[in-house]
């Protein structure tokens, strides 16, 4: 009997494996311990004894749109498109409107602590719905929906500046888990709701139409259309302010770094419209159009009408999201938070023995988590527009643009992984 090489090894290897999964499930346990700890201290007992340190600047839109509708005025008012490609002001569709007027019930203090603790606790219960979903009980599932809402850097930026990303994410997390569990009303109502805040979770249509969802697309244009009308109502004008002066500039080629969509990749490699907006490019604009087509054109093909394993089904939806992201026009840094879904479905996949294309999906998905979770908080997340615009003088600007670009090209590596890859087809049943 051989007691050295290959068949002592073998004979080790499961209680090896034991050990090593044990201890990355305490180092997993300890760093979210840890992560909690800190976003309390941060993100709650600092704002209650006025020593939060974020510059929530991007709650301001929020806070005045919520002032100007209690006033009886334009909640687009303050909107400014040309000053830079960063824009300012309030340039949600007007459904939003509703989700954020009751702020001005409160006092700005409040109001902040408020939309924080709900961005916390929203991102929070996304991430525990999506882990729930996609992930294997015998993982430290919880600790992982805590370490992805306080540690991944898209997320986190929402609670320093105020984003209202937390939504979307919300939104999507439960759309997730009603398309996994063939529930099309469900999916379409959710979809809308995000569609209601920010138009990307639109293009998710796609999704249910390719399966044949009409009652999910029918609560989808209900869910997206009634607030749309109430809106539209309790703030007159409101709806022909945004299509008139917000959407034309929302739709423009945009180039800033923060910017990660496939319209940000093409007009960095440009150099179009990085610090204020260029004149129109039409060679770019429709070569941008082309490449959204074919990744849409992608997920079209990905999804299967017929019978499929849940877990196929959050492969399907992962890309669905990540596409969203990539064709929409602009694409900032803090919406990638959405990207949790794809991610923790690129890692149950990767970890799972007999998927297709497993080492393929493995790969995608730890270059995006290096380069979004590693890199990007190091290299690009706290940079100033007066930064940008120094480094812009010297010869390494063209180089420096192509890497902010990272972000958007690793979600492209995911989202052409998730199209590959999936669990073990089912068995064709046996013809006699």
């Amino acid at each position: 009997m051989r007691t050295r090489g290959r068949w002592a090894w073998t004979d080790r290897d499961p209680a090896w494996r034991r050990r090593r999964v044990g201890q990355l499930r305490l180092l997993c346990h300890a760093a979210a311990a840890a992560a909690a700890a800190a976003a309390v201290l941060t993100f709650v007992v600092a704002p209650l004894t006025g020593h939060f340190q974020g510059p929530f600047e991007d709650f301001t839109a929020y806070w005045q749109a919520a002032q100007a509708v209690a006033h009886g005025h334009d909640p687009y008012s303050n909107f400014r498109a040309q000053a830079s490609v960063v824009m300012s002001g309030f340039d949600y569709p007007p459904p939003a409107i509703l989700a954020v007027w009751p702020l001005a019930l409160l006092s700005h203090v409040w109001a902040v602590r408020a939309w924080l603790w709900l961005a916390l606790g929203s991102t929070l219960a996304a991430s525990l719905i999506v882990v729930r979903t996609l992930l294997p009980p015998t993982w430290p599932r919880t600790s992982l929906a805590v370490i992805g809402s306080l540690v991944y850097a898209p997320a986190a930026y929402n609670y320093w500046h105020g984003q209202a990303n937390w939504l979307i994410y919300l939104a999507l997390a439960l759309a997730l888990r009603a398309y996994v569990r063939e529930q099309p009303m469900l999916c379409g109502l959710f979809l809308a709701l995000g569609a209601d805040i920010k138009l990307e979770p639109a293009v998710l249509a796609l999704l249910l139409l390719r399966r044949g969802w009409w009652r999910g697309l029918a609560a989808m244009a209900v869910g997206g259309l009634v607030p749309l009308g109430v809106a539209a109502w309790l703030v007159p004008g409101s709806l022909s302010t945004w299509l008139r002066q917000v959407l034309p500039a929302l739709t423009r080629d945009n180039g800033w770094i923060y910017n990660q969509s496939l319209d940000g990749v093409a007009s960095r490699l440009l150099g179009h419209s990085v610090t204020h907006f260029s004149p129109p490019l039409a060679v770019l604009h429709f070569a941008v159009l082309g490449l959204d087509v074919l990744l849409l054109a992608v997920v079209v093909w990905r999804v299967r009408p017929g019978p499929r394993p849940s877990l196929d089904r959050a492969a399907e939806f992962g890309l669905g999201v990540t596409a969203m992201l990539l064709v929409s026009t602009i694409a900032w840094i803090p919406h990638y938070t959405s990207l949790l879904i794809p991610t923790a479905v690129g890692l149950r996949l990767a970890c799972l023995p007999g998927a297709r294309h497993r080492g393929a999906i493995a790969g995608a998905t730890a270059v995006f988590v290096l380069v979004t979770w590693v890199l990007l908080p190091l290299a690009l997340a706290n940079l100033t527009m007066g930064e940008v615009v120094r480094i812009g003088q010297g010869w390494l600007w063209w180089p420096f643009l192509q890497l902010a670009s990272l972000p958007a090209l690793a979600a492209l590596g995911l989202a052409i992984g998730l199209a590959r890859s999936g669990p073990p087809d089912l068995p064709t049943p046996a013809t006699s």
